[in-house]
């Protein structure tokens, strides 16, 4: 004699144990808030639902400020357009300054001869024309180009050279700056009064460079 078939729950049976187990979960999480605003320790549950929101909120900002790191290919073109409407506005400045520059330079070293000529012919009663005596008695910086040697590196300055013309009596003098036709033309001068006059005319250039006299 077989005994009685085994019970097979029946689906309110499920239900039932269901909602059963429901209602308890729910009285925890009540119970865990009541004491979370009581003050007390939170519930372990709590903590971790925290924890767990806290990582996505900072997972997001990561994942949305990745993607902004880069830029975009109309941005970088952008850049690049004004970058170079900004050369070709400067570039012409900047190289008429250098231009400039170089003038000034020219003008204060023919000041420098002038002054070194006045300090011979107080020795000498006449002027000269060879600046290497000059440089020889240290009245004159020994850098100083004499010669048309503007490529080599033992003078300092390789635009110009500089040399000196005697006039009919020996009393005056005419020192000039000249440099290189490929560079352009040059009539600046000096005379025995300190008188600084004449102009540079850059090559490519049709402007003239007047010196600045800092006398």
């Amino acid at each position: 004699m077989t005994g009685p078939p085994p019970l097979i729950p029946s689906t309110t049976h499920v239900i039932l144990s269901a909602a059963k187990n429901l209602r308890r979960k729910s009285g925890e999480i009540l119970r865990c808030a009541q004491n979370d605003r009581r003050g007390n320790r939170p519930h372990y549950l709590l903590r971790a639902f925290t924890t767990m929101q806290l990582r996505r909120s900072i997972g997001h900002r990561s994942s949305r400020r990745a993607g902004r790191g880069g830029f975009s290919l109309l941005e970088m073109i952008i850049v690049v357009v004004v970058i170079g409407v900004m050369v070709t506005i400067a570039a012409p400045s900047y190289r008429r300054a250098v231009q400039q520059s170089r003038v000034d330079i020219a003008g204060a070293n023919l000041r420098a001869i002038w002054a070194a000529e006045r300090l011979f012919w107080l020795q000498n009663q006449t002027y000269t024309n060879d600046l290497s005596q000059l440089q020889a008695l240290g009245l004159l910086d020994p850098k100083l180009p004499i010669t048309d040697q503007t490529a080599d590196n033992q003078y300092w300055d390789t635009y110009f050279w500089y040399t000196v013309t005697l006039g009919s009596t020996p009393n005056t003098f005419t020192a000039n700056a000249n440099v290189e036709p490929s560079r352009g033309t040059s009539n600046l001068q000096i005379d025995q009064t300190g008188t600084l006059q004449g102009n540079v005319t850059p090559c490519g250039s049709s402007a003239p460079i007047t010196a600045v006299d800092f006398w």
